[in-house]
């Protein structure tokens, strides 16, 4: 399988998240929410990569961005990610975010023989 380039940014993104969240603030409801979250988003990435049902995949990528986008506002909310890490993490995910937005809009493209109506 050809890995796509966000799903190396997802699998960083995740690396960073999790164990900077459970050990700041040892919440483990929020830290198992954030990582449960940010391991779907790797999921689904991983499986429209793969070729598997690749706009179904890559829609649920987004919304599940979307919730961790979100759950990340909360932790910084709440003490449990520091303003430094939070700039980091929400600057990867809005990179995220454009790369997943570029194949969708790619995949339409494609499947539009190129013609794109908005």
């Amino acid at each position: 399988m050809r890995d796509a380039p966000v799903q190396h940014d997802v699998l960083d993104l995740c690396a960073l998240l999790m164990p900077e969240v459970e050990e700041a603030t040892g919440r483990a409801l929020l830290a198992e929410a954030l990582g449960a979250s940010a391991l779907r988003l790797l999921d689904d990435v991983t499986l429209a990569a793969a070729g598997r049902e690749r706009e179904a995949h890559l829609a649920a990528a987004d919304e599940e961005l979307l919730l961790l986008r979100a759950r990340l506002e909360l932790a910084a909310g709440v003490g449990g990610v520091d303003e430094g890490l939070l700039v980091d993490l929400a600057g990867r995910a809005d990179a995220i975010g454009r790369q997943i937005g570029g194949w969708v809009r790619s995949l339409r493209r494609h499947t539009t023989g190129g013609s794109e109506t908005c």
